[in-house]
């Protein structure tokens, strides 16, 4: 039987996206049994998440995760640039994704931070929608991608951000992804190749 501080990280490593109780167990079986040996370093395993834990910030526009960094440099890609684009993404993750596509890690981006769901309790104000809209003014941005999951929720959301968009910005162009894309399709099994294409022929909400 595991002791109670390793039950608890496996309670811990279970609450992750995508990984149960069974695969948390496989997990932390594995660094038990390779933090002793050169498969993984325990010193500077534990003093990055630290590091990480305790020097944790995010860029005030577009929402990226940083570890006491002064600048993003998604941003200042974007900036350098003089990008008037603005690509609007559901969390960090596609974020990540999506900036490191050939030809689009020129865009600005902005993370939405979920998307409109009745059944999880989020609310359209709880989204960063209105910061988007004054990104949109402040920054005199010319087009919006609303980038998010062909899902049931991120198509309501999508059209609810668009139709904000619209009454606040009449002359913004607002568009996503083409219609290439299945419908009800998550984003995480879609090859990039695919994702870069429905990018670059993007159709107009």
């Amino acid at each position: 039987m595991a002791s109670k501080e390793i039950k608890q990280l496996i309670q811990q490593f279970a609450k992750l996206p995508t990984i149960n109780s069974r695969q948390a167990k496989k997990i932390i079986a594995y660094l038990l049994e390779n933090l002793s040996n050169n498969g993984i370093d325990s010193g500077n395993f534990i003093l990055l998440l630290e590091r990480i834990r305790t020097n944790i910030c995010k860029c005030e526009k577009c929402g990226n995760v940083l570890i006491s960094q002064d600048y993003c440099e998604i941003c200042y890609k974007s900036e350098k640039n003089f990008s008037n684009i603005i690509c609007v993404v559901e969390n960090l993750y596609e974020l990540w994704r999506i900036s490191a596509l050939s030809n689009l890690d020129s865009y600005k981006f902005h993370i939405l931070g979920g998307v409109i769901s009745a059944t999880n309790g989020i609310s359209p104000d709880m989204l960063s929608i209105l910061s988007l809209v004054q990104r949109i003014e402040n920054e005199e941005a010319s087009e919006v991608i609303i980038a998010l999951n062909k899902s049931y929720n991120g198509s309501i959301t999508v059209n609810y951000v668009a139709n904000i968009l619209k009454k606040k910005h009449p002359n913004l162009r607002i568009s996503t992804f083409a219609g290439g894309l299945p419908s009800g399709t998550d984003l995480d099994f879609i090859d990039d190749r695919t994702l870069e294409m429905a990018m670059n022929s993007r159709i107009l909400c």
